[in-house]
């Protein structure tokens, strides 16, 4: 939980234990710290060392937090600074040169190119799609258009139900 001061309990706790300790305590009166004894200006430094890192943690998380938004920030205007980068780059050697990977950025892949299998296969899904929705090729609605061809009547519709 954090205070309006933006220290959390503990940090306002050691620093009003060690305000406490130095100001209400002779430094040479001793007080009695986990079955030990203990001077008050000892156990006042203990605690400051305590509230050290509590503070040093705090400070640390706060400018972490201020860079990375600054970071964020910047975000889109590095993206852009490594797309244009890369255009330049692929203008000097090409977009599927090897040397690209020094950089940082991998080469262009070459599609493969489809076997005549994969070709025939594509041509069957086309037509089928086309017949299952009832729609004509470039070609067909060319001779569509030239009256030599008719075209596949409209599905007919479902039975309405009421």
């Amino acid at each position: 939980m954090r205070h309006a001061t933006g220290l959390t309990q503990t940090e306002q706790h050691l620093a009003t234990l060690a305000d406490g300790l130095e100001k209400n305590l002779p430094p040479d009166k001793e007080v009695l710290v986990g079955g030990e004894s203990v001077k008050a200006a000892d156990l006042a430094k203990r605690v400051r060392e305590r509230l050290a890192l509590y503070r040093d943690a705090r400070l640390a998380r706060l400018a972490a937090n201020q860079k990375a938004h600054e970071r964020d920030e910047q975000h889109p205007g590095t993206r852009k600074l490594l797309r244009q980068v890369r255009t330049g780059l692929d203008g000097m050697f090409g977009d599927d040169n090897p040397e690209l990977e020094k950089f940082g950025y991998q080469p262009k892949k070459q599609a493969a190119k489809p076997s005549y299998e994969e070709k025939v296969a594509r041509h069957d899904k086309l037509i089928a799609t086309r017949e299952r929705n009832h729609t004509l090729g470039k070609r067909q609605k060319e001779a569509l258009a030239d009256g030599e061809a008719t075209p596949p009547s409209p599905p007919t519709p479902p039975p309405r139900t009421a």
